[in-house]
């Protein structure tokens, strides 16, 4: 490539002009021909240059401005959007219910793990990467009570907030410890606003 520009170089150069140019001028011809065809050739050999000059700071400005790709932030071992984005786990038998869940919370850019019971939601925990951020679960999923399966997977996410769903208000009286279940309640029907608003409230008071 540079010995192509140098050679081009030489090309643009004034002294690379025709040769009938400089004979014109050394015999003094002065004809209008022979003048219209200096000029010719001289308007010719600028524009070559300009053209040349133009691909140069093209190339300059190609080089210079290419984006610096970005580093990956994740953890060690993991995607990067295990770390980028909060995880959810959602404990529910109905399948209707926690297709919808799924949906509205993948497209809050949260990251879902769905399981139909507690022994898939331990499952789903052993195999996951990084922490779960939150648990999504009814006071009695089908398997375990719903505290009793925010202890076990407390024991590798320690900082992971529960938000138990319910249509009935008396099932967290019937937990081990029902004033933590009625603290982190949030009565079914919910609307989508409810439900995110809920989940930002719980993910912030760990943030």
């Amino acid at each position: 490539m540079r010995s192509i520009l140098s050679a081009n170089r030489r090309l643009f150069s004034n002294e690379m002009l025709p040769a009938t140019a400089h004979r014109t001028r050394k015999r003094g011809l002065t004809t209008a021909t022979q003048r219209g065809q200096i000029q010719a050739d001289f308007l010719h050999h600028k524009f070559r240059l300009i053209i040349y000059r133009f691909v140069i700071h093209y190339s300059r400005f190609r080089r210079s401005s290419r984006p610096v790709p970005e580093p990956k932030v994740g953890m060690r071992g993991t995607p990067p959007q295990v770390a980028a984005h909060p995880v959810i786990l959602i404990v529910e038998d109905m399948d209707s219910l926690r297709q919808s869940m799924q949906e509205i919370l993948e497209d809050a850019d949260f990251l879902v793990l769905p399981a139909a019971n507690t022994e898939q939601a331990l499952a789903l925990a052993q195999s996951c990467a990084g922490p779960i951020h939150l648990l999504i679960t009814p006071p009695h999923p089908d398997g375990m009570p719903g505290p009793d399966l925010a202890g076990c997977l407390r024991q590798r996410s320690p900082e992971m907030s529960v938000l138990y769903s319910s249509a009935n208000p008396l099932a967290a009286l019937e937990v081990p410890d029902p004033a933590e279940v009625v603290s982190s309640m949030i009565p079914r029907p919910f609307t989508k606003r409810t439900l995110l608003q809920r989940i930002n409230i719980l993910l912030s008071a760990h943030s």
